[in-house]
């Protein structure tokens, strides 16, 4: 959800620079479409980078929690490991990842597409990278779930065979 707007938030910059509303054309036209591309993507890089900051918090806040919760009971103190490297990943795309990330989105943005550039290369790299450890963050966190879902099920089982109830079957009656 959060890469979609994102993206959408890049591509509104385009949208603003092909159909302008009328207060707008005259400031493109002063300051050129590929200078105004430039100044909108960096402001939408901007925001985004809020986002992405604001959003890596949350995981950090929650993860803690989770793996605190987890860390509780016996049967899940495993799983408590698992979300508490969930949150290590979070720290470090929190504390390396994105401020490079922002870092290298405020420069290029003023680079032409057209031009050669090792900072965008570098830039475009550690997005992939912070894409696989989201991907693979995810990945672990449904594995939690599923286990989770799993122990609650195998709970109600057991409970329902130790507490049976003669009336609810009829030919134990008999």
């Amino acid at each position: 959800m959060l890469a979609v707007q994102v993206y959408e938030s890049f591509d509104a910059v385009d949208a603003v620079i092909k159909t302008p509303p009328d207060r707008v054309k005259e400031m493109i036209r002063v300051l050129t479409p590929d200078k105004t591309r430039a100044l909108l993507r960096y402001t939408a890089g901007l925001q985004n980078v809020y986002t992405y900051e604001t959003w890596e918090d949350i995981q950090i806040v929650l993860g803690l929690l989770i793996s605190a919760t987890l860390a509780l009971e016996k049967q899940t103190r495993l799983l408590s490991v698992a979300t508490l490297s969930m949150v290590i990943v979070v720290v470090f795309e929190h504390f390396k990842l994105s401020p490079d990330m922002a870092w290298l989105g405020g420069i290029i943005e003023f680079v032409p597409w057209t031009a050669e550039s090792s900072m965008r290369d570098q830039f475009w790299n550690l997005h992939r990278m912070y894409m696989v450890l989201d991907a693979t963050k995810l990945l672990v966190g449904l594995v939690v779930a599923t286990v989770l879902v799993m122990q609650q099920s195998g709970r109600r089982v057991r409970y329902k065979k130790s507490h049976h109830d003669p009336l609810a079957d009829p030919l134990a009656l008999r």
